[in-house]
């Protein structure tokens, strides 16, 4: 990676980067040093704590799951554990929504303002110093688990089912939908050639009859179709060279001008607003300074960063790989039913799938709806199933579609990775250099 670095516009007014990680030098890495402030409160002297640009990118790396390149920081906290408390919190509360809407009849709007107002007592609590978050959360866990532990007791399974292992998978499947959809408007004809794929069949007899006489086998079939495609779909990708991949994001940085203020905002939410502080301006100044100097990305600071994540990213690539396919075999599942229940009158699909159609009935924001159940579920996740066979394909077989998966399974990580992890090697090395000019060594700081 030997290319001159360009040169920011002067005076222009606008904080922008161009090349945006050409700039990794020493100028403007000197910044944002924070001030404790003293404050007099019920007679006891208290400091704020002050927090720096390099622990907010520490912060930031440790979030987004790129925590290997500032081990060294103090700090432990994960990826893995803040999604899976957001998913057990999001789980506990539509369990108790689902239990008090369905069990004891409670209108859902009503429901929903009690639990929403609940949120807000706990966090009205915490800003008075009254509660922590920890405590508000394990309220409702505790409230959960006796709510599980009594229906347990009085073998109440069907509303165990509903309230204690339904919501993890809608919770876990409606994230993994939302982000394959997020993925999937990238990808060229995706959709309509989707649409084709589910219209046709959805309107024609042999569907309908064979989804309701497979039941079970269904699920089998997406199993055994889905997994050697997925498999193959690692095997192309594990074939790629990860290092090389870093390397021409970089080149893609560089070719793009970033707004530091937008920069900066992504970097500053993960500062506790309420009890830390810091100096935005400084920082968006150091942030600018970095990014505008006129100096190459270093080869061997790039090495660093690249050499601390590769494993990390094969292991995301995995992940990755499988959480879309499932998302759009949930998605377009979904889509089906949907399409299924606005087209098919129930009459005509007891008599395609020769079964009955079971009805649920259920009240959602104050409107009695009939949910109809039987084929119109078997049906969708067949057709799912098939269109999911066809998205993994199109992957698998267009060079196009392949391209543009790669560039979203790996090159948005590692863009996201490399934005924050050069700005914090480059603070790294400046405050090593300044702890060897003072003949002292240097205490590590990180979030």
């Amino acid at each position: 990676m030997q290319r001159p670095g360009g040169l920011a516009s002067k005076g222009s007014g606008k904080r922008t980067s161009r090349p945006i990680l050409s700039a990794m030098g020493a100028a403007g890495t000197r910044g944002a040093r924070v001030k404790d402030v003293a404050d007099d409160s019920d007679e006891e002297v208290r400091i704020a704590k002050t927090v720096t640009l390099r622990q907010l990118l520490a912060r930031a790396l440790r979030k987004q799951g790129f925590g290997e390149i500032c081990k060294e920081e103090p700090g432990k906290s994960s990826r893995w554990a803040d999604v899976a408390s957001q998913n057990l919190l999001l789980s506990v509360l539509l369990g108790l929504l689902l239990f008090a809407s369905f069990r004891f009849g409670w209108h859902l709007w009503l429901t929903a303002s009690i639990i929403f107002g609940s949120l807000l007592l706990l966090v009205f609590a915490v800003m008075a110093g009254g509660c922590t978050n920890m405590l508000g959360y394990l309220a409702y866990v505790i409230a959960w688990l006796a709510l599980g532990v009594y229906l347990l007791g009085n073998r109440d399974y069907d509303s165990l089912l509903l309230t204690h292992v339904l919501p993890f998978f809608l919770v876990i499947g409606g994230r993994w939908a939302a982000r394959a959809v997020r993925f999937t408007t990238h990808i060229p004809f995706f959709i309509p050639i989707t649409l084709l794929l589910i219209l046709t069949p959805l309107i024609s007899e042999d569907p309908w009859r064979v989804a309701s006489a497979s039941g079970w086998r269904i699920g089998v079939l997406a199993a055994v179709a889905l997994t050697p495609l997925c498999v193959y779909l690692l095997i192309r990708l594990a074939r790629l060279d990860v290092a090389t991949t870093l390397f021409s994001v970089v080149e893609t940085l560089n070719a793009r001008d970033m707004p530091i203020e937008k920069l900066w905002k992504g970097v500053d939410k993960f500062r506790n607003k309420p009890s830390e502080s810091i100096d935005s301006e400084a920082s968006i100044a150091q942030l600018g300074a970095i990014f505008q100097a006129d100096k190459e990305v270093t080869t061997n600071r790039l090495a660093v960063a690249v050499v601390a994540i590769e494993k990390r990213f094969r292991r995301l690539v995995t992940l990755r790989v499988v959480s879309v396919i499932v998302g759009v075999w949930i998605a377009v599942t979904g889509l089906i039913y949907l399409l299924a229940l606005i087209i098919m009158p129930s009459s005509l699909a007891a008599d395609w799938s020769r079964s009955s159609v079971n009805l649920v009935d259920a009240q959602l924001f104050g409107w009695d709806v009939t949910i109809p159940a039987g084929p119109y579920l078997h049906v969708a996740l067949l057709l799912g199933t098939v269109a999911s066979v066809g998205f993994a394909g199109f992957v698998l077989t267009e060079e196009k579609y392949f391209e543009e998966f790669t560039k979203g399974i790996i090159g948005k990580p590692a863009e996201q990775y490399l934005t924050l992890a050069l700005p914090y090697l480059a603070l790294a090395d400046e405050d090593a250099g300044e702890g060897v000019k003072g003949k002292s060594q240097r205490t590590p700081v990180g979030g």
